[in-house]
């Protein structure tokens, strides 16, 4: 399965919700497919519950006051044979 198709997949399922609430969404893959093992799709499930955390972080009450507008970025890249996904929000973090 390529990890660029699971991100699109999940962006899509969770993407209206980003948009209502003014979330901007960036997304960087390589433009070669980045295949990795995932049988029975649990992976999309992760992604969206990543993102949804996210979402928490960055909205309501926990956005800091005077903040730039809040946002998530998804890199997604190859690294020792391995496929490294990194999700980042400009959330305020644990308090």
């Amino acid at each position: 399965m390529d990890l660029a198709e699971v991100i699109k997949t999940s962006m899509e399922l969770v993407g209206y919700e980003y948009s209502r609430l003014d979330i901007g969404l960036s997304v960087q893959c390589p433009a070669e497919g980045l295949w990795i093992n995932d049988d029975d799709g649990q992976i999309v499930q992760v992604i969206i519950n990543i993102l949804k955390k996210s979402r928490d972080s960055v909205t309501g009450e926990s956005l800091v006051a005077g903040a730039v507008a809040p946002g998530v970025s998804i890199v997604v890249e190859s690294r020792d044979a391995h496929a490294v996904l990194t999700v980042e929000d400009n959330g305020p973090g644990i308090t």
